[in-house]
């Protein structure tokens, strides 16, 4: 795990996890769910299905997620 640690960083990517945190619809993330309660007042993020990946500080893959009704 150390090689592709030292990967990402000489390369300067960034990897992001969101899973548990709280759906903003400005995250750099497709929804999955064929359905969720869009009048939900507010969704958690149940599973990242892709991440989403910045290189640069420059966001070269859009997240994929599963979202829960809190």
């Amino acid at each position: 795990m150390l090689e592709l640690d030292a990967f990402l960083n000489d390369n300067d990517i960034e990897i992001v996890d969101l899973s548990g945190k709280e759906y903003d619809p400005g995250l750099n993330c497709h929804v999955m769910n064929e359905t969720f309660n869009e009048e939900a007042s507010s969704h958690t993020i149940a599973e990242m299905v892709q991440p989403i990946v910045y290189q640069g500080g420059k966001l070269i893959q859009y997240g994929k997620v599963l979202l829960e009704d809190k």
